[in-house]
């Protein structure tokens, strides 16, 4: 039997209201006119350096403008597991993996969604992510998304998740900084 309840502990995700100030954002995550180190858009060095979240501020849940940073929300996952759900989706498939210059082809990226999607039974996407040492996770959804129910994952997706990707069972996605939609902006082509 499919659980279709969510796990409102997991996806409580907001910073709880005492705590929802400044502080709570790292540097790198503000806005422009906010930041310390002056630039308008933050360094990918600085990026590197903002750890998973496991709560998201409020401030960084779009609420007009300026538009904040899109943010992961969803487990990490290596180039390893990817080729592997990528072998198992297209065993046949003889095109290269990976690009010329060491990245995941899209091909590759796009046999291993398919592959999880179906393993887990939720709408999954790898997301490039600015997080040290990790490339990609698989995001449920992103903070532009957080409101609509279908991106949200169930507990039953959320375990399966965990025990495909061999992660702890009492492992819980995290919000991610990504890669490609990391400032703030006043609208979507900034």
């Amino acid at each position: 039997m499919t659980s279709t309840t969510f796990d409102t502990t997991l996806f409580d995700q907001r910073t709880p209201p005492e705590q929802n100030n400044v502080v709570c954002i790292p540097q790198a995550l503000l806005p422009p006119d906010e930041r310390e180190a002056g630039d308008d858009v933050p360094t990918y060095d600085e990026l590197e350096k903002v750890s998973p979240l496991p709560h998201l501020p409020d401030r960084l849940f779009p609420r007009g403008l300026p538009f904040p940073p899109r943010m992961e929300f969803g487990f990490p996952i290596s180039d390893e597991q990817i080729v592997a759900l990528h072998k198992l989706e297209a065993p046949d498939d003889d095109r290269p993996i990976f690009l010329e210059d060491g990245t995941l082809s899209s091909r590759t990226l796009g046999f291993a969604t398919k592959r999880l999607r179906r393993e887990v039974g939720h709408r999954i996407d790898f997301r490039y992510v600015t997080a040290k040492g990790l490339n990609f996770i698989v995001s449920c959804c992103d903070n532009y998304q957080y409101h609509r129910r279908d991106r949200r994952p169930t507990d039953d997706s959320t375990e399966k998740m965990r025990n495909y990707l061999g992660l702890d069972p009492n492992a819980h996605p995290h919000w991610y900084v990504d890669a490609a939609d990391y400032f703030w902006g006043k609208g979507y082509f900034d």
